[in-house]
C-alpha cells in the first residue's frame, strides 16, 4: 500500500514539474517575441533617422536587421523602396514598394511612391494604374486624393467625368458620416438634458427640471420619454403651488386678515387646472 502511494506521489510530481516546465518555455517564447519585436522596431527607426540624415548604408544595415528579425511593416518596406530609389536600385525599389502593398493593401503612401516611381522611368501605364488606386482609396479628407487626381488625368484626361462622379460619392459620404455624427451628438445632448431635468425633479426643483427638458426637446423634438417626464414635473409643480397657497391662506386668515386669505385664495383657484396640463398616459 505505501509502495503504492509513493508511486502515485511520484507521478503527481513528475506531471507537476512537467506542467510547470511547459509553461515556463511558453512563458519564455512569449517574451522573446516581443522583445524581438521591441528591437526590430528599434532598428527600423533607427535606419530611418540614417536615411534622414543621408547615411544609406547604416540605414540599409538596420533595415536589413530589423526583416532578420522577421519584422514585416508595410513602413519598413516603404521606407527600404524609398531608399533603393535613392541608390538607384529600380529592381528593389520596386519590390519593396509592392510587399508594403502586399502586407497592407491599404498602406496609402507605397502606391503614390510606386506610381511616381513609374512615372520618373516613363512608365505610364502603371504609374495610372497606382495613381488611380491611390485616388480610389482615399479617405474622406485626404489631402493626397487630388493630388493623385491631378496626376492621373495628366496621364489619361478621358476619365474626368470618371473622377467628378467619384468625388460626388465621397462628399456624399462625408455629408452622410457628418449628419450621423451630429445626429448622434445630439441625442447626447437631449439625453443629458433629460438625466439632469430627473435630477432636479427628485430633488424637488420643479421649475428647473421642466427648463432642462424644454432644453431636450428643443433638441429633438416630439421625444415621449422627455414629453412625458415634463408632463410629470408640470403637474408636480402644480400641486407644489397649490400646497404653497393653501399654507399662506390658512395662515392668513389664522391672522384674521380675510382680505389677503381672500386674495390667496383667488391665486388658487387660478392655479388649480381644469384639464390634466398633459397626457401623462
Amino acid at each position: 500500500m505505501l509502495n503504492t502511494s509513493y508511486r502515485l506521489t511520484k507521478a503527481f510530481l513528475r506531471v507537476t514539474t512537467l506542467q510547470i516546465f511547459i509553461s515556463v518555455i511558453t512563458f519564455q517564447s512569449s517574451v522573446s517575441a516581443d522583445i524581438k519585436q521591441e528591437t526590430a522596431q528599434q532598428y527600423h527607426s533607427q535606419g530611418f533617422a540614417d536615411q534622414q540624415k543621408g547615411n544609406l548604408n547604416d540605414a540599409l544595415t538596420n533595415y536589413n536587421k530589423a526583416i532578420s528579425l522577421g519584422f514585416e511593416s508595410p513602413e519598413l518596406f516603404n521606407d527600404m523602396g524609398i531608399l533603393y530609389e535613392q541608390i538607384d536600385l529600380r529592381t528593389k525599389a520596386e519590390e519593396n514598394y509592392l510587399r508594403a502593398i502586399q502586407i497592407n493593401k491599404n498602406f496609402l503612401p507605397a502606391y503614390m511612391n510606386l506610381a511616381y516611381f513609374y512615372k520618373k522611368l516613363g512608365m505610364k501605364e502603371k504609374a495610372f494604374k497606382f495613381f488611380k488606386l491611390r485616388f480610389e482609396l482615399a479617405e474622406l479628407d485626404d489631402p493626397w486624393a487630388n493630388k493623385a487626381k491631378e496626376e492621373l488625368l495628366a496621364i489619361r484626361p478621358e476619365y474626368q467625368a470618371w473622377a467628378v462622379h467619384l468625388e460626388a460619392d465621397r462628399l456624399n459620404q462625408l455629408m452622410t458620416k457628418k449628419a450621423h455624427e451630429d445626429f448622434l451628438e445630439n441625442i447626447k445632448k437631449s439625453n443629458a438634458y433629460y438625466q439632469s431635468g430627473s435630477v432636479l425633479f427628485d430633488e424637488g426643483k420643479f421649475n428647473l427640471a421642466i427648463g432642462e427638458f424644454d432644453r431636450a426637446l428643443h433638441i429633438s423634438p416630439g421625444n415621449p420619454k422627455v414629453i412625458k417626464a415634463r408632463d410629470k414635473a408640470l403637474k408636480a409643480l402644480a400641486k407644489q403651488n397649490v400646497k404653497e397657497l393653501s399654507a399662506q391662506a390658512i395662515d392668513l386668515i389664522n391672522a384674521g386678515d380675510t382680505k389677503s386669505a381672500k386674495g390667496e385664495i383667488q391665486k388658487l383657484l387660478t392655479t388649480i387646472p381644469n384639464e390634466p396640463l398633459l397626457n401623462s398616459n
